[in-house]
């Protein structure tokens, strides 16, 4: 059983035998790079920005009615957080499968545990959007990357 270096990994390789600057193109083109139709995650990212929009919605409705501004509701809002919470945690779920196929084709360090750790503690009310918003980063990382590798394979 073979493991393949990360990233990461084949940096800190060519930092150690004196090879300071080197393209991530040049550290991955002794593996195979999935293209992004293998990788499958355009559903699970379209299904992460709708939640994300939505957690971006609620959140602003939530934080309205605590600071009491305009009370946009007079009601029963039991409703409003059981929604609330079924998004996140779907939101949630589609960021921990973004990561997991991310690090299985080895353009990510850290799985899916940890974006699910800093989900939990990352407070939905507070913090929780930052957590999103660096997954959807490194999504869009990796699809450049991969997108540089499939123009400079064709050329």
């Amino acid at each position: 059983m073979s493991i393949t270096p990360t990233l990461a990994d084949r940096l800190a390789q060519n930092r150690a035998n004196g090879q300071v600057s080197v393209s991530k193109q040049a550290l991955f083109s002794r593996r195979a790079l999935p293209t992004w139709a293998q990788l499958g995650l355009t559903p699970y990212l379209c299904v992460f920005g709708a939640c994300f929009s939505l957690y971006l919605i609620s959140l602003v409705l939530v934080w309205d009615q605590f600071m009491a501004v305009r009370p946009f509701f007079s009601g029963d809002l039991r409703h409003l957080g059981l929604a609330i919470a079924l998004n996140y945690l779907v939101l949630m779920w589609s960021a921990c499968i973004i990561q997991y196929k991310l690090q299985s084709a080895g353009l990510q360090r850290s799985g899916w545990g940890v974006t699910v750790i800093c989900f939990i503690l990352l407070n939905p009310l507070i913090l929780g959007w930052a957590v999103a918003i660096v997954v959807l980063w490194r999504a869009v990382a990796a699809y450049h990357l991969l997108q540089a590798e499939a123009t400079e394979k064709a050329q």
